[in-house]
């Protein structure tokens, strides 16, 4: 878990991953689950910005998260 953690952060902050975090990442989920959570961790991203840039209302009883 701690890899996959690693990676979404690295991705989030970098848009990219250091070859010890690929190395880690793939070591753990294999190199289909390292890619695998490439793509998830992108559609995530594409996702809320679709969702942020149309205002998008939250689904009817879905947990809203505090400002900060």
């Amino acid at each position: 878990d701690r890899a996959v953690l690693r990676a979404a952060d690295a991705l989030d902050r970098d848009s990219d991953l250091s070859d010890a975090d690929w190395a880690s990442l793939a070591g753990q989920v294999g190199p289909a689950g390292a890619v695998d959570t490439l793509l998830i961790c992108g559609w995530y991203r594409a996702i809320s910005y679709l969702a942020r840039a149309t205002r998008l209302a939250p689904e009817p009883g879905a947990p809203l998260f505090a400002d900060v």
